[in-house]
């Protein structure tokens, strides 16, 4: 019997992007190893003209490589080198996981593809188990005070909700996230992410086993509720943007109206939690209707929404005191927002630095030039995937670069991978962008 190595090589692929997949949420260092085989199989296919042929032809890939050198030419005048090289390092898989698949001769079928994308609703729907898990063990041993709570104003949520019970806190954005070690925002942008791959099975797949059905609504009412405990702001809005513009596209079509009532039945779930979850509330509404949202000099901030409002000042303020079109150098980031903080005087109860947005922080970086290609990165393949009606893709690159508003998404691991991974997935096996003729005549797609 003749063993086909190609056939044994994909088979091998598949399981080291599945491994890498499953391991997102849990732990960065067996996601980036399960990459790292997978990018050893591919070197072992050779045929270096050929890759070297898709790179060229390939508008997509010739962005992020052209971001990646923006970055290594911000080395050239940055005055702190360890931290431009870490930060480089952080996101070493940004640029290559997309040249590698984009490049392999192995495409993965959508079969296989739905393969890896049910393994990472599967490994959600486990990790989102074991969050609940630790907060119901947590809340049982709770001795009746709520501890140090450092995500929000506990004397103002108190006073707003003077009949809310401590435990919520248990059940919470960091108090629910914290048992994978995950932040609230990243485990709602994968949670969110499964429900729009979710939802493009249920609107492309015809089941034939109505429990399976079911149980993909189900799993979708599910991930949004936990969405809304995580509470993460960003998240939150995204989510609801997302059914409130299903809901548009649901009522123009005088089929699919019974649709939108269902989208309408999840919008006004998830907002009966900020109803519900009185951190939810505090977080998504009173705090942000008791932010005044004016910075200025000597100004001490102590809640998140105010925090990243003096950060966004602070960022802006320190864009005019380097070189608007080079910046200030790829490692320099915090160091000038150090320094613009010491001579305003803005500080924060988290001593941090980070603009906490990744726009601003690419533009201090790098200059106005960098942000200009780290858009392209996300708007070109956004506007081909539109042009396809691409709409899995188109909200996946919504809701990375909607998180990129209100965090360095690049500087953290979870982040980077998660664009790594599911990005060149869609892009490029899914789709076949790497080899796209892209032009801006979007009406004349199908529709």
């Amino acid at each position: 019997m003749t063993i086909d190595r190609q056939t044994i090589k994909g088979k091998l692929q598949i399981a080291a992007l599945s491994a890498a997949v499953t391991a997102l949420p849990f732990s960065i260092k067996v996601c980036h190893w399960a990459l790292i085989l997978y990018i050893l199989l591919w070197c072992t296919e050779g045929k270096w003209r050929e890759k070297f042929a898709v790179l060229r032809r390939s508008m997509l890939l010739q962005v992020l490589m052209a971001f990646a050198a923006v970055l290594l030419v911000g080395m050239l005048y940055t005055e702190n080198k360890t931290e431009g090289w870490l930060s480089l390092d952080k996101k070493i898989f940004f640029f290559v996981a997309p040249l590698v698949l984009a490049t392999s001769e192995i495409k993965f079928t959508k079969a296989e593809i739905r393969i890896v994308l049910y393994f990472f609703v599967a490994t959600c729907f486990v990790a989102t188990v074991l969050c609940l898990t630790n907060s119901v063990q947590l809340a049982s041993q709770y001795t009746g005070s709520p501890g140090a709570v450092t995500y929000l104003n506990l004397s103002d949520f108190k006073l707003l909700n003077p009949e809310a019970a401590d435990r919520w806190f248990f059940f919470s954005y960091l108090g629910l996230a914290n048992g994978i070690g995950l932040h609230p925002a990243y485990l709602s942008m994968y949670l969110v992410f499964c429900i729009l791959f979710l939802l493009s099975e249920l609107s492309e797949v015809k089941y034939s086993n109505t429990i399976v059905k079911n149980v993909t609504r189900g799993l979708i009412v599910y991930f949004s509720l936990f969405v809304m405990c995580l509470s993460s702001r960003i998240m939150i809005l995204s989510l609801m943007l997302i059914y409130l513009s299903m809901i548009i596209v649901n009522l123009s079509k005088f089929a699919s109206k019974k649709n939108a009532f269902g989208f309408l039945f999840l919008v006004l779930l998830c907002l009966s939690m900020l109803y519900i979850n009185p951190v939810t509330k505090y977080k998504n509404v009173q705090e942000v209707l008791r932010t005044s949202f004016i910075s200025g000099e000597k100004m001490h901030t102590n809640t998140s929404t105010q925090i990243r409002v003096a950060l966004l000042w602070l960022g802006y303020k320190s864009l005019m005191q380097i070189n608007l079109f080079t910046g200030a150098g790829t490692g320099d980031v915090t160091d000038v927002m150090k320094k613009t903080s010491d001579v305003y005087g803005v500080t924060n109860i988290h001593n941090t630095n980070d603009p906490h947005n990744q726009y601003m922080y690419v533009a201090i970086a790098v200059g106005v030039t960098g942000l200009l290609v780290f858009v392209a990165c996300l708007a070109l393949p956004f506007l081909m995937a539109l042009s396809q009606r691409d709409y899995l893709l188109m909200g996946f690159l919504f809701l990375f670069a909607a998180l990129c508003v209100s965090e360095t998404v690049l500087e953290r691991q979870k982040g980077v991978a998660f664009f790594a991974l599911f990005f060149p997935i869609l892009a490029f096996h899914r789709q076949a962008f790497h080899a796209y003729p892209f032009t801006l005549k979007i009406s004349s797609a199908r529709s």
